[in-house]
């Protein structure tokens, strides 16, 4: 379920606090995530972050319920121009997300899966649970999955997402349809 949450300015300093809590060395500008589609490629940081909207979902993980807050994964996507809305259709449905985590756990989506107009619920890049940083074991960023009966894809220390074409088996970009008027 997605709730409307704090101010981007508070994320913003929510954001950059954590960073500045987070462990010797880590700032701002650091990368904490890579973001791969075909040619494109992001390494997006914590004040990246905090220029997208806020999303916010409750999930229940091993029989827990847990709130968690962060971003949409479709807005951290689309900075490299993934195709979504009337744009998703044809060969882009043949497009995955493998989604690595800092221990080398892989998990895999359709892209389908991060587009709103596909599913009703809004998976989600989290960097707090239950009002709190993530903790070191989990975070800084995990990929929320409301909707799973189990928790197994909601990845912890999440550290890529690459784009991946079906169709090719490369990460390469494939044509997409024009909108029709």
């Amino acid at each position: 379920m997605m709730r409307p949450s704090f101010p981007r300015s508070a994320r913003s300093v929510g954001l950059l606090a954590f960073c500045v809590l987070a462990g010797p060395g880590l700032r701002a500008a650091d990368s904490l995530l890579s973001v791969t589609f075909g040619d494109q490629h992001k390494d997006i940081s914590a004040a990246d972050l905090a220029q997208l909207a806020a999303a916010e979902t409750d999930v229940v993980d091993h029989g827990k319920p847990h709130h968690y807050r962060g971003v949409a994964a479709h807005d951290v996507l689309a900075l490299v121009g993934i195709p979504l809305g009337e744009k998703f259709r044809g060969t882009a449905l043949a497009l995955v997300v493998r989604v690595r985590a800092a221990d080398g756990y892989v998990v895999l989506f359709s892209l389908a899966e991060f587009d709103p107009a596909f599913r009703e619920q809004t998976i989600l890049l989290a960097d707090h649970m239950d009002g709190a940083p993530l903790p070191e074991n989990a975070g800084p960023l995990r990929l929320v999955c409301p909707g799973d009966k189990r928790p197994a894809r909601s990845i912890r220390q999440v550290v890529s997402l690459e784009v991946i074409s079906l169709s090719t088996g490369e990460r390469k970009r494939i044509a997409l349809p024009k909108s029709q008027p």
